[in-house]
């Protein structure tokens, strides 16, 4: 926070100083719903949250308590499978062969389309 204070310009600075601001207003409780979000980028959200001042113990348990659903939702996922797989192993990698192909499908037309902008 210091090395970015000395080393940006003073517009940097004033904008620094909004997003201080708006920080301080939404408190915790801004923090934590940003964590909810799964629009915000996770490292941008730990970025802006260190660039503005954010108390390392505010930081620490709205975190704790913002990944824990996705924690809970991938951990049951790959239990699913597991438990897919030991039914019928065949279905399991049809379905996961479903999956990455779709996926990848999906990414390379994003990328073509992003590509014809």
């Amino acid at each position: 926070r210091i090395w970015v204070a000395r080393n940006t310009a003073s517009s940097t600075s004033t904008w620094s100083a909004q997003a201080d601001q708006v920080v301080d207003r939404a408190g915790w409780w801004g923090l934590l719903v940003a964590r909810f979000i799964p629009l915000i980028a996770f490292t941008a959200l730990n970025w802006g949250a260190g660039l503005c001042g954010v108390r390392r113990g505010r930081f620490l348990w709205t975190t704790a308590l913002g990944i824990t659903p996705g924690v809970i939702f991938f951990t049951s996922s790959g239990v699913g499978l597991a438990a897919l797989y030991r039914w019928s192993p065949p279905l399991t990698a049809a379905v996961t062969v479903t999956v990455v192909g779709v996926s990848m499908v999906w990414l390379y037309v994003r990328r073509e389309k992003a590509a014809d902008r």
